[in-house]
């Protein structure tokens, strides 16, 4: 077993019970969809968080060669993830209560759940940005201007949506806030194969 299998073993159950939070989320609001308006923004907010989950692992399994077991990791892996259930365990309600509008939820929760998961964006980037740094030897000025524009872009709609009075306020903001994520999953796909 290597030191990455065994800092998986600790990590991947909090991010599974976060992922089977919005798949259950899913799930009960397909079934119940005549009692609960669906709407848009947590639609979105779930396909953000997804997108965020794909850029955790990818992050992880970058950094695979540069994990070296100690308490101080493990910590701090386990803090992260279940700071990520947390979030992700907002995305939907509880329960769905008669004429539950997720819109509604949406604006209800956000803090918890866009705020929670953009707040782990921020570490995770300048995590793989230190360890990549670290492992080439560069100096990583190029990559820091990258992600300095990076996030003062991604910045702007992650704030717009978590401080915006009313629903189609945030709506705009989320589906920015896709295209930018979106648009980085896929950079990351392309440069990767």
């Amino acid at each position: 077993m290597t030191e990455f299998d065994y800092v998986c073993l600790f990590l991947a159950i909090p991010v599974g019970l976060a992922l089977t939070e919005l798949a259950q989320g899913i799930s009960l609001a397909l079934r119940r969809r005549d009692q609960i308006s669906l709407g848009r923004l947590t639609p979105l907010l779930l396909l953000f968080v997804l997108f965020l989950s794909a850029l955790m692992i990818e992050t992880f399994w970058q950094l695979r060669e540069q994990v070296v077991v100690n308490a101080g990791l493990i910590f701090a892996g386990l803090v992260f993830t279940i700071v990520f259930y947390v979030a992700a365990s907002f995305v939907f309600p509880e329960r769905a209560d008669d004429r539950v509008s997720l819109d509604e939820w949406f604006m209800q929760s956000r803090r918890f759940s866009l705020g929670g998961t953009s707040a782990l964006v921020l570490i995770a980037f300048f995590t793989f940005l230190h360890f990549d740094v670290l492992e080439t030897g560069r100096d990583g000025w190029i990559e820091v201007i990258v992600l300095l524009a990076f996030l003062a872009v991604a910045a702007w709609p992650i704030a717009r949506a978590l401080r915006a009075p009313t629903i189609a306020k945030a709506l705009r903001a989320m589906i920015l806030l896709d295209i930018l994520y979106g648009a980085l999953v896929i950079t990351i796909i392309v440069t990767m194969s």
